[in-house]
């Protein structure tokens, strides 16, 4: 396994929030577990969905690039603790307890 994807799980394991920053169409179709999904256009608005921002966050979404900006957006507002996960398939698959 990739050393980001062991990063991405430590963090998913230590309670991090994944957001989903795609449509809800694109969301619905597929999206990894647990994900909140908070469009882009709709981040600045619904940023309370994030709760604390000393919260650790993943972030996902259709390329990296947006990821980057939703990112500066995140900081802009005080959030610290954010990964840039880039995109769904960039997002380590999750194993049951033992099946490694």
């Amino acid at each position: 396994m990739k050393r980001s994807n062991l990063a991405l799980l430590k963090r998913i394991k230590e309670g991090a929030i994944i957001l989903d920053i795609r449509s809800t169409k694109e969301y619905n179709k597929a999206h990894y577990v647990k994900a909140v999904n908070i469009p882009f256009n709709n981040l600045f608005a619904k940023k309370g969905k994030l709760g604390s921002i000393d919260n650790q966050i993943i972030i996902y979404g259709r390329s990296f690039n947006k990821c980057f900006e939703a990112e500066k957006i995140l900081r802009g507002v005080g959030f610290k603790n954010i990964f840039v996960a880039g995109t769904l398939k960039n997002m380590p698959k999750l194993q049951e307890e033992g099946n490694g």
